[in-house]
């Protein structure tokens, strides 16, 4: 019986050395799309890329703290599909975003976007049914 005991012990520690480097592995891949989010930086702006050069110009400026409003919303699945599409677009080309900064550069496009081809944008989106759908 103690030997079960040992042989369990020591599949947990290979399963927790296991988990340990599997974390460390994921860190350091997102600390090199940083490094390499910095690299692309420092080269389009032709030299090194300080902390407030990942800050957009117009809210290096704001002396007043920007609130936020917390929003929910429905999407069917093939959009959420995209979203994440998005999101891996983005990453791929070093912008690590979430959903939140997402959607917030979707609206900066569609408010510079011309009256017409807005309105065309917006009549192509399916209206859905507001609420929960109901539990069978």
């Amino acid at each position: 019986m103690n030997t079960r005991k040992r042989s369990i012990g020591t599949a947990l520690k290979s399963s927790v050395a296991a988990e340990e480097e599997a974390v460390r592995k994921r860190f350091d891949q997102a600390d090199q799309l940083l490094v390499d989010r910095r690299e692309a930086l420092s080269r389009a702006e032709g030299g090194a890329t300080t902390s407030s050069a990942l800050v957009p110009k117009d809210q290096e400026t704001l002396d007043v703290p920007v609130g936020v409003t917390r929003l929910a919303y429905s999407l069917p699945p093939h959009e959420a599909v995209m979203v994440q599409e998005m999101l891996l677009r983005a990453a791929q080309a070093g912008q690590l975003i979430n959903r939140s900064e997402l959607v917030r550069a979707a609206l900066q496009v569609l408010s510079v976007m011309p009256d017409a081809a807005f309105d065309e944008a917006v009549k192509s989106v399916v209206k859905l049914k507001p609420g929960r759908p109901a539990v069978n």
